[in-house]
């Protein structure tokens, strides 16, 4: 399940570790809302996952750095100055392609 929808699903199957894993756990009935829920609250924003992330220019600097942050990514440099669009931008898009 990915993507604002109306439909709730009647089943989960979720992927354990990385792209190639094949294990997996499966959630069905009155856990899928649960599951749903702590799902989108711990995404960092991804829409689908063909194409997890838009232009660097539809983003603004916070909504970048509140998205590297929940995907576990540096925000600053080690001086603690920002890290710019562009690289926070690079920094996810490799963090989603990798997973």
């Amino acid at each position: 399940f990915m993507g604002p929808t109306e439909v709730e699903p009647d089943m989960i199957i979720r992927r354990l570790g990385s792209r190639n894993s094949r294990r997996h756990e499966v959630y069905s009935g009155d856990q899928t809302k649960e599951i749903v829920e702590a799902c989108v609250s711990s995404l960092w924003c991804m829409e689908c996952w063909e194409k997890p992330l838009r232009g660097v220019s539809t983003y603004t600097a916070a909504d970048l750095r509140t998205m590297a942050a929940r995907a576990g990514l540096a925000t600053t440099t080690e001086n603690g100055k920002n890290l710019t669009k562009v690289a926070l931008h690079g920094a996810l898009r490799a963090t989603a392609v990798q997973n």
